[in-house]
């Protein structure tokens, strides 16, 4: 079970709960669809617990209900203290389930297809699949770049499933929003970035997911394939008909820690290098099995190149 904490206050009076409440060892205190009628009943039933729950992995409608509620909030400009203070509620859940908006981001649809596109490399779907999702992700940050930035540093840093295409996702929109609107690149470039950004550990998909949820350190074998891996996702990138060499350039040397200005580097290299340290940005946002995640303030210093 991965249990939330919820408010008491948050339990609607005269309406079927969404979901099933539980206490802190996940002992069912009301099963889904269960009324409460006043609050000395909704009192009854919680007793002396300081804290009630509910089980995430219930419902992925959860997750989504609730990153739309954060998002509508970015959209409102709101200050980033309310947002933070933002309590979960079970509601959520049923919220997620139809959006009210049809043009809002499904961000958990999103990471779907993209584990989806980094884990079937078929050459035929592979990059129509990667264009579609590169257009969807594009829209949203143009639209709401703080939003978005803010609901996938959150997908990112609340679960562990898909790690890899929820880091993908977020690079990808940290390092278009810095070429495009802080270095001014043109648009080939950033295209390229992004390209790169959503691709760059697609040599590693599997073995990554697998290393967020293992709590022992990397074996040599692991260690092997990581390093190795920034070539072996080029090949695979060209069997599947890529042909943009600063798009395979920047996947190439996303890895390589090279100091020392840019100036006088080739485009691919610029490329990697920012991808670089979004990369390394992002990943530490990330919980795993083996340690809990740094705060952005904790990561901040390596952005800066």
């Amino acid at each position: 079970m991965n249990l939330v904490p919820v408010s008491i206050d948050a339990i609607l009076i005269g309406q079927p709960l969404p979901c099933a409440l539980r206490d802190v060892k996940g002992v069912l205190l009301a099963s889904q669809g269960f009324m409460v009628n006043n609050r000395q009943e909704l009192e009854s039933m919680v007793g002396r617990r300081s804290e009630i729950y509910i089980d995430a992995d219930e419902s992925d409608n959860f997750k989504r209900g609730f990153v739309n509620r954060i998002n509508d909030m970015m959209l409102q400009d709101r200050v980033l203290g309310q947002i933070a203070e933002v309590q979960i509620s079970p509601y959520d859940m049923k919220k997620g389930a139809v959006p009210e908006v049809s043009d809002e981001p499904d961000w958990l649809d999103l990471q779907s297809q993209t584990n989806a596109m980094l884990r079937d490399t078929r050459g035929d779907t592979f990059l129509p699949r990667l264009q579609r999702l590169q257009a969807e992700l594009e829209r949203h940050t143009l639209r709401n770049p703080d939003g978005t930035l803010f609901a996938l540093i959150h997908l990112s840093s609340s679960e562990l499933r898909h790690y890899s295409a929820t880091h993908a996702m977020l690079v990808c929109v940290m390092t278009s929003l810095a070429a495009r609107d802080v270095l001014k690149w043109p648009a080939a470039q950033v295209n390229a970035l992004c390209h790169a950004a959503l691709t760059m550990d697609i040599g590693m998909t599997e073995l990554q997911d697998r290393l967020a949820l293992q709590k022992e350190a990397p074996s040599a074998e692991q260690i092997k394939r990581i390093d190795s891996h920034a070539a072996r996702s080029v090949d695979l990138l060209q069997q599947m008909g890529v042909v943009d060499n600063l798009w395979l350039e920047a996947v190439m040397f996303h890895r390589t820690q090279v100091p020392g200005p840019l100036a006088g580097r080739s485009e691919g290299k610029r490329l990697a290098r920012l991808i670089q340290r979004a990369d390394m940005f992002s990943a530490r946002l990330a919980p795993r099995a083996s340690r809990a995640p740094d705060t952005p303030r904790q990561r901040h210093a390596v952005l800066l190149f």
